[in-house]
């Protein structure tokens, strides 16, 4: 099994490492360059800066990180920013075979959805696993699955996602997640546990505020203000939002409908889907009420996306499409995937086993390629000169 997983991370590394030299401009937005000038800035001991000024428009972590890689390595800092995101992916690939052992690679297969976004200088790859791996530990702290380092694990835990937030201001809603849950082992009458849960939601929270007054000092904007020119009617913003949710939908394809693909996509992600449910219906059907580890990922998922949906009415940013969307599909197809390959249902896994995973590592190509159709067949016709 480690030699499978093994085997996936290169084939990954492979993939992410070809996908940046046919990407424009090698994977860079203009929020990559905030990230390098920034990691730069601090390299040259000026501090957290982004256009001479204190960068509080992106939170530093994506940029220490780079930093950290930079000062390492005798490589560019565009490398360095690439490396990183590997490295958070051989990170999140480690913790599930720490985590599941011989199930690793199935988990695993989900990853290789990542790999167009660890090809761009973005920061979501790191921020997604640093969330994946929260949300485990949350789920052992709930469990109590480290009683014998229960002092280091919550304090590492904390520490965990005040990261996650230094990566991505959106991880902040951690913070709203705890508080949640806190009222829920209440009601359950659990108060030790929603004391701590509260407790964390309440130091956090103070970590956010702080780091927010640290923007205001140093650059007189607590966040940075709008990412994009203007707000949009909530009508327009829902006419645009909702094909972003089609479209990420459909795993095999990162196109909009009509997209010819996109449709074949759909019909054949449609077809497994319905064939899982014919297998599993029984067991779909009489899903308990307990508080496992699939339940917990599709919450933390399902508070993101209400959250974000929520924010793009009021607050000037990218469109809900794959780079925003992501953390939602990656914590709810590894909820999926740990429930369906679960050792209670291996003689129903056996069944679905195969599909899946050719249906995974088809995803992992199929989604690096271009959107547009002209630019695919360019694509192609490098790489296969006969077409």
């Amino acid at each position: 099994m480690k030699l499978k997983l093994v085997a996936l991370a290169l084939f990954y590394t492979v993939l992410i490492l070809m996908a940046v030299f046919f990407m424009p401009d090698y994977g860079r937005s203009p929020d990559s360059y905030a990230y390098l000038e920034s990691a730069l800035s601090m390299y040259a001991g000026k501090g957290y800066l982004f256009n001479g000024k204190w960068n509080s428009l992106w939170p530093l972590g994506y940029s220490s990180c780079i930093l950290l890689v930079y000062s390492l390595l005798p490589i560019s800092v565009l490398w360095a920013s690439k490396l990183v995101n590997i490295i958070f992916i051989y990170i999140i690939l480690h913790f599930f075979y720490r985590r599941y052992k011989h199930r690793a690679f199935t988990i695993s297969l989900v990853i290789g959805y990542l790999c167009r976004m660890a090809s761009y200088t973005w920061s979501e790859t790191a921020f997604i696993s640093l969330l994946l791996i929260g949300t485990y530990l949350l789920y052992d702290q709930i469990n109590k699955r480290d009683i014998k380092t229960a002092i280091v694990s919550k304090f590492l835990y904390f520490i965990l996602i005040y990261i996650t937030f230094l990566i991505r201001y959106i991880g902040s809603f951690i913070g709203i997640l705890l508080g949640i849950l806190s009222l829920f082992f209440v009601w359950k009458k659990q108060y030790k546990l929603a004391r701590y849960l509260f407790t964390n939601s309440a130091l956090v929270t103070i970590g956010y505020y702080l780091y927010f007054q640290l923007n205001k000092y140093k650059g007189n904007l607590v966040w940075g203000g709008n990412r994009i020119d203007e707000i949009k009617p909530w009508r327009e913003v829902l006419l645009l939002v909702i094909p972003g949710l089609i479209n990420e939908f459909i795993l095999l394809r990162d196109a909009n409908l009509p997209d010819p693909l996109a449709i074949i996509g759909f019909v054949i992600q449609a077809s497994l889907f319905l064939y899982i449910f014919r297998i599993y219906k029984d067991h779909i059907f009489r899903i308990s009420a307990d508080f496992s580890l699939p339940k917990l990922l599709f919450i933390t998922g399902g508070l993101y996306l209400s959250i974000i949906f929520y924010l793009r009415f009021f607050s000037a940013f990218d469109m809900l499409t794959y780079r925003l969307l992501a953390p939602v599909t990656v914590l709810w197809l590894v909820a999926g995937i740990d429930w369906l390959s679960h050792p209670s249902r291996s003689n129903l896994w056996s069944r679905v086993q195969t599909p899946v995973t050719v249906f995974f590592l088809t995803v992992t190509v199929t989604n690096l390629l271009p959107k547009d159709l002209t630019k695919l067949h360019t694509l192609l016709q490098k790489l296969i000169p006969v077409i």
